[in-house]
């Protein structure tokens, strides 16, 4: 997180994977993913817990991102994310 911080704070930009097939990924209703209320509480999903889900094989990484801003609200992390997948959602059209 803090090498992400750190580059966009710097003016880059960060390509990521994610899975969009989880139940916390909102896109149509909300255009955020969030950590559900039965998952384990986000302050304990680390590069243990994500690894652990690969080779148990409940998460995959399906889809690409692109970081372009964050902000720090409340005590968490917000990222501003393009998403590769929005013409899917929108039948291509522009806002």
């Amino acid at each position: 997180m803090k090498v992400i911080k750190n580059a966009i704070k710097k003016g880059y930009t960060v390509s990521i994977g994610g899975d969009v097939s989880e139940a916390g990924f909102l896109a149509r209703e909300a255009n955020a993913a969030i950590v559900p209320t039965f998952d384990i509480p986000s302050d304990y999903i680390d590069d243990n817990a994500r690894q652990f889900r690969f080779s148990n094989q409940t998460t995959t990484d399906d889809h690409g991102m692109h970081i372009v801003g964050y902000m720090e609200k409340n005590g968490k992390t917000w990222f501003l994310v393009k998403d590769s997948g929005s013409g899917s959602r929108t039948g291509g059209k522009r806002a």
